[in-house]
């Protein structure tokens, strides 16, 4: 491991292109294919951001729009934008990044030593009765200072904006493996077909996952899905978020167009579509447990993708707590990359299999195991276990060390296009 966090080998970044931007007013270097957030993590870049309330510090927590910390204003070649998603910037020469929380800086801020000393007397909510006495302008300038996200910028940018009005057979929503599985089946058929997807390129997880299908690599079956259905006159569009499902199957998408220097414009779509295809994927869920919102702190998802897309490891010694199956991926990828890893599971007896293979591998595994609290200022630097259970004190707590922890308390899924027209979710126990 060299230059921070940044892994000796893997990833599909181009090592020999390196690009320089600034984050805070320091200058950082990344390479070709890093998003800003793996940049910064690759540079050890713990705090970016305050919390909205009391002000704590808060890092890369995943790795794509599932980040609900990583918002930073983005200046590159073209304009400015007061807030986007670290894990949504693709890096560019000459980025100019700022946080937007925090003053003076994102890593002293004064209001949040002031929220420490008054946080006692703040419970949720206390703010409706409160402030409006005497009178709400007595408050109003300090708390619109010490909160929000981003600031507007005067200057206008050059970008261009479209539209555009498109109609098609099918709208397949996701170029994950689901997806793409969907798209392999149309191509060739007598319907057009529209493969939208928010990624710059095509098989969602299979770009950081090792699989195999249909003979080949992931990334590799991906990557040929795609250029068939192209090459059948379908249309794949990247660096495309569907916005908005409306009644009589009618979307908005916004397509990101982007050069060497950033953001070059935006074209947005309205599509009309006889039939849609959800292949949406799911998020990582966090776990609950006290001070679970330090920097260092990251879904087990991102990791991996963090490591197996981007070759930056979160830390050194990075701690897996889970209740699931697949922490154990994590475990063992980060494993393989060399950083000391330790597992927790809450299960007593977790999958045979997956046991089997982390022990084989040699990595610290506590079964039946919690969370209860964490250390650290700026970054993580130690967890409080506990095993076994606290029925008639037959438990034992123990404090581990480490620089980064991987959470995974399970899978949500991504329903919010099927909300939209007003379908609800259904809970399924089994």
């Amino acid at each position: 491991m060299s230059g921070g966090f940044r892994l000796d080998h893997g990833g599909e970044i181009d090592r020999q292109h390196t690009l320089n931007f600034q984050f805070n007013g320091e200058t950082l270097q990344g390479f070709s294919g890093d998003t800003l957030a793996s940049a910064l993590l690759a540079n050890g870049v713990s705090t970016i951001a305050r919390g909205f309330k009391y002000h704590r510090p808060r890092g890369i927590f995943a790795a794509g729009l599932d980040d609900p910390n990583s918002m930073l204003a983005v200046r590159d070649g073209h304009g400015y934008d007061p807030a986007l998603r670290a894990g949504q910037v693709a890096l560019r020469e000459g980025l100019e990044i700022n946080s937007v929380t925090g003053w003076p800086s994102v890593n002293t801020d004064a209001v949040s030593w002031l929220t420490q000393l008054t946080a006692p007397f703040m419970p949720a909510g206390f703010y409706y009765k409160t402030l409006k006495w005497p009178n709400w302008s007595w408050y109003e300038d300090a708390i619109r200072y010490s909160t929000g996200f981003g600031k507007a910028d005067g200057r206008a940018d050059t970008r261009q904006r479209e539209m555009r009005h498109e109609q098609c057979d099918v709208l397949i929503i996701g170029a994950g493996p689901s997806g793409l599985a969907a798209a392999k089946a149309l191509t060739g058929s007598d319907r057009s077909v529209i493969l939208a997807d928010l990624s710059a390129q095509p098989g969602g997880a299979l770009r950081y996952e090792s699989a195999q299908i249909d003979g080949v690599g992931g990334v590799q079956w991906a990557d040929n899905v795609v250029e068939s259905l192209t090459q059948n006159s379908h249309r794949y569009l990247p660096n495309t978020t569907v916005t908005g499902a409306y009644d009589g199957n009618f979307f908005t998408l916004l397509k990101t167009l982007r050069d060497s220097r950033g953001v070059v414009g935006e074209r947005i779509w309205k599509l009309h579509a006889k039939e849609i295809i959800l292949a949406t994927g799911s998020h990582d869920r966090p776990m609950l447990f006290a001070n679970n919102d330090r920097p260092g702190i990251l879904l087990g998802q991102a990791v991996r993708e963090f490591i197996g897309q981007y070759a930056t490891a979160p830390g050194r010694h990075i701690a897996i707590a889970t209740n699931n199956d697949s922490a154990y991926l994590t475990a063992l990828q980060a494993h393989a990359n060399g950083l000391q890893t330790t597992l927790i599971d809450t299960r007593e007896q977790p999958s045979s299999k997956h046991l089997a293979a982390v022990e084989a591998a040699g990595i610290t595994t506590h079964l039946g195991a919690h969370i209860e609290n964490t250390k650290g200022s700026q970054r993580i630097k130690q967890i409080k276990i506990r095993t076994g259970s606290t029925a008639g004190n037959n438990s034992t707590t123990q404090n581990l060390t480490c620089d980064a922890l991987a959470v995974s308390g399970g899978f949500t899924p991504v329903v919010h296009l099927a909300a939209h027209r007003g379908s609800k979710p259904v809970y399924d126990e089994s």
